[in-house]
């Protein structure tokens, strides 16, 4: 993962910051978009909340299959048909 620090912000009295519009039009944020937070380390992780979960989750775990999830899956259709 890159991290660039594009700005830096300051908290307020009410505990809020302002993202910055360099910041926000990289990720084509708008008002009334949600933010995921986290934390890693002594790092604070924000990123927007996917828009369609099916696109965001496709691919993931694709690592476990080693390359081979197309043979599993058509060794698993073919038993369909017995």
């Amino acid at each position: 993962m890159v991290i660039s620090m594009e700005a830096s912000v300051k908290i307020s009295s009410k505990h809020q910051i302002a993202i910055p519009a360099k910041v926000r039009k990289a990720l084509h944020l708008a008002a009334g978009d949600k933010l995921l937070i986290g934390i890693s380390g002594n790092k604070i992780i924000m990123e927007p909340v996917p828009r369609s979960y099916t696109d965001y989750m496709q691919g993931l775990g694709k690592e476990v299959w080693n390359g081979q999830g197309e043979e599993c899956l058509r060794k698993e259709r073919e038993s369909w048909k017995r």
